[in-house]
């Protein structure tokens, strides 16, 4: 039977979270199953022939395994416990469907206006470039997240009570120290500063970032099955493919 690289993955990710104390069977079968999902990104030919790279599943698994070891690195450092010696490989098995996100967004193509008109207002461009310089967040990823939170419309409120540019909720404003969420400043200036502290949460990974930003990051880190919503797939991947238009 063919092993796909998701069978593979989620042996390996079952081996390696294990609970108890891993046994040597378990240690030994890990490698296996890391093995099986190689195979998968590996196409090898004939004898002689040439060997050839799956490149967007090897994209795939290298986003996989970087995220979630480093949210291993992060638990252990952070001294998680309660869950036995493997508790640091509990993110693992929750992770988010990236294959998904990035699959999405192929879905987004002509549909999506030309750069031009993705351009912020002048009088707002001014604010992200202010947010932008003093958070280290790249402009491109500001005015893509703003255009897709509030189409640039300063007094914008949404259904659930998120307000203006960056659409941010009352309590994160409140947190964020914002006496005005409509004020255009105040508003990019926390909104890109929660961004910021996403992206370092998440060890610069946007997509990651950007499903905290939509989903919230209690949602995301407590999900059981590793799924995005719908919502949240769609919206990174329209700022994906915003983003990149920016970005060239």
């Amino acid at each position: 039977m063919k092993v796909t690289s998701g069978d593979a993955l989620e042996q390996l990710i079952q081996g390696l979270s294990a609970k108890g104390t891993p046994t040597a069977q378990d240690s030994a079968a890990a490698p296996g199953y890391f093995s099986q999902l190689l195979e998968s990104v590996v196409q090898k030919g004939s004898e002689g022939s040439e060997t050839k790279i799956d490149k967007e599943k090897l994209a795939v698994m290298l986003d996989l395994i970087k995220v979630r070891m480093s949210q291993v690195v992060m638990s252990t450092l952070a001294g998680d416990e309660g869950e036995g010696p493997t508790a640091g490989f509990n993110f693992m098995l929750t992770m988010p469907d990236i294959q998904g996100v990035r699959q999405q967004e192929s879905k987004i193509q002509q549909s999506e206006p030309s750069a031009a008109s993705m351009r912020p207002p002048a009088d707002l461009n001014d604010i992200i470039d202010k947010a932008s310089s003093t958070y280290g967040v790249d402009k491109g990823l500001i005015t893509s997240v703003i255009r897709a939170e509030s189409d640039f419309d300063a007094h914008s409120t949404s259904s659930k009570g998120a307000m203006g540019l960056m659409q941010l909720m009352p309590d994160t404003a409140k947190g964020l120290g914002v006496t005005d969420a409509y004020d255009p400043e105040q508003n990019v200036m926390a909104g890109t500063r929660f961004l910021k502290s996403l992206l370092d949460r998440y060890n610069g990974d946007v997509r990651m970032a950007l499903a905290a930003y939509n989903w919230g990051m209690g949602n995301l880190e407590r999900s059981t099955t590793g799924n995005l919503p719908e919502e949240t797939r769609t919206y990174i991947a329209r700022i994906m493919k915003s983003y990149g238009k920016a970005e060239g």
